[in-house]
């Protein structure tokens, strides 16, 4: 994003991968000449930004002088009111700057002066995601359990949060933690949803194929193909005996040629 755009030299070139510093080829971005001209990415989250290596123009390089480096969290006046990191004081075409670990996810590149040419043709911002707060935890038969999502996430999503933040979805290894877990989510300080993520995956790949409005699912899906993430087995043996019914299924039936696996814990789907 950037506060204008000159013909075709869009925000988006600087993160394009394109390190060619002579924008003839629209490699580079450029606002107009006017007064307080910026440009600005949003990271993916809240980064701890530790430098920004930036690529300029070959051309009208003096353009880049006094631009200032700005990070933070806040979107007022465009990012352009959050704290600063460097300011540009030379014209080398290839700098990098040092944040020292300062926390945001707006990086901004702001000109107060004017009027000018904010010109940039390719922006690399190195840093680590800054992990959010635990909202609620507790020792669950000797493991610091916490619940931090707050909103709907897929399963995949779900292992990737928990992965880049923590250490990986919750595996739940007998009544006494479902119990006990069911206790924490009582607990949370927003309204959890009906179902809640764990951390139980299948081994082998499953196909599926519509049956009379129900799933038949393939054997690969049997007894031991089950595992939680710290890769302790999960077997299913309790399968129903006779026909497939055409109910609609519960909370964690599995159904398969041999009848409807029963396993219907509240917290588990």
């Amino acid at each position: 994003m950037q506060s204008s755009t000159y013909e075709n030299w869009h925000a988006s070139e600087a993160i394009d991968g394109n390190g060619d510093s002579e924008s003839g080829d629209y490699s580079c971005t450029h606002t107009l000449l006017e007064d307080k001209q910026w440009w600005r990415v949003q990271l993916p989250g809240v980064y701890k930004v530790a430098e920004i290596e930036v690529t300029h123009r070959e051309h009208f390089k003096e353009r880049i002088i006094g631009t200032e480096i700005l990070i933070g969290n806040s979107a007022e006046n465009f990012g352009n009111n959050n704290p600063r990191c460097a300011i540009i004081s030379n014209s080398n075409r290839i700098q990098t700057f040092q944040c020292r670990g300062m926390t945001g996810r707006f990086v901004n590149f702001y000109n107060p002066c004017g009027p000018n040419i904010v010109t940039l043709c390719n922006v690399k911002v190195h840093g680590e995601l800054v992990p959010p707060p635990p909202s609620t935890s507790t020792l669950v038969m000797g493991r610091d359990v916490t619940l931090v999502v707050g909103k709907r996430l897929c399963w995949s999503d779900a292992v990737l949060y928990c992965r880049d933040f923590h250490w990986d979805l919750l595996s739940i290894r007998g009544p006494e933690e479902q119990e006990m877990i069911q206790q924490l989510v009582a607990r949370a300080p927003f309204p959890p949803t009906s179902h809640l993520w764990v951390g139980l995956r299948r081994y082998f790949a499953v196909f599926a194929v519509p049956y009379s409005s129900v799933y038949q699912a393939n054997k690969s899906i049997m007894r031991s193909s089950w595992f939680w993430m710290t890769g302790e087995p999960m077997s299913f043996t309790q399968w129903e005996q006779g026909p497939v019914s055409s109910r609609p299924p519960k909370p964690l039936w599995q159904r398969s040629q041999y009848g409807a696996f029963h396993m219907e814990p509240t917290l588990l789907r």
